[in-house]
């Protein structure tokens, strides 16, 4: 089972959205491209075993919205031939076992923790111990 934070690694680096952008809380601003892509990763940690609950929690949402994306995933795939094709090549970057796709999936990682550190590293410097 893939975790959650390799599928949404995955997919944010296709759809050129970083995962703290996705993370943040758009105080009552709706974005579209953010919420189809949570969308996206709460449909494909479903179809790698996880619960709706699990799947939702990961973003801090309810179990609710995870059905709610599952359904609306499930009605773009069926009425939208370019995202079904979208979405038919995400899979395809996810199952796959070819080396350099996990070299990349690898890379993704790296470039995942080197900003958390600078994050972390910027934070520690406001501290003036």
């Amino acid at each position: 089972m893939k975790s959650i934070e390799v599928i949404e690694d995955i997919i944010c680096t296709e759809r050129n959205i970083t995962t703290s952008e996705l993370h943040k809380r758009m105080s009552g601003r709706r974005l579209r491209g953010l919420n189809i892509t949570r969308q996206i990763i709460m449909y494909f940690a479903l179809k790698e075993g996880y619960t709706h609950t699990a799947a939702a929690g990961y973003f801090g949402l309810d179990h609710a919205t995870c059905m709610h994306a599952r359904d609306k995933i499930n009605d773009y795939m069926l009425y939208d031939k370019k995202f079904n094709e979208q979405m038919e090549y995400y899979k395809s970057l996810l199952i796959t076992d070819d080396p350099l796709v996990k070299t990349v999936q690898i890379k993704i990682q790296i470039d995942r923790l080197k900003t958390d550190i600078t994050e972390l590293l910027s934070a520690l410097n406001l501290i003036n111990v």
